[in-house]
């Protein structure tokens, strides 16, 4: 597969060099604060979607969304 630079978004050099000094654990904070984020964006679509949905219907929904539990 050839990838065509004009239809994937790069990272600039500036977060490019941002990325790179972070420490493994502050890559592993940023990246679970990014996974929490979803999951609360998700889980707010859903509840505006289905506003007669109980909290488990919402919880599985925003789960199979995130794609957890998938092999």
């Amino acid at each position: 597969m050839i990838l065509d630079p004009r239809r994937i978004e790069t990272l600039d050099p500036v977060s490019v060099r941002a990325l790179r000094a972070l420490s493994a654990a502050q890559k592993w904070d940023l990246a679970n604060r990014m996974v929490l984020e979803a999951r609360e964006s998700i889980t707010h679509i859903v509840r505006s979607a289905q506003p007669a949905w109980s909290e488990s219907q919402v919880r599985a929904e925003v789960m199979r969304r995130m794609g957890c539990g998938s092999t």
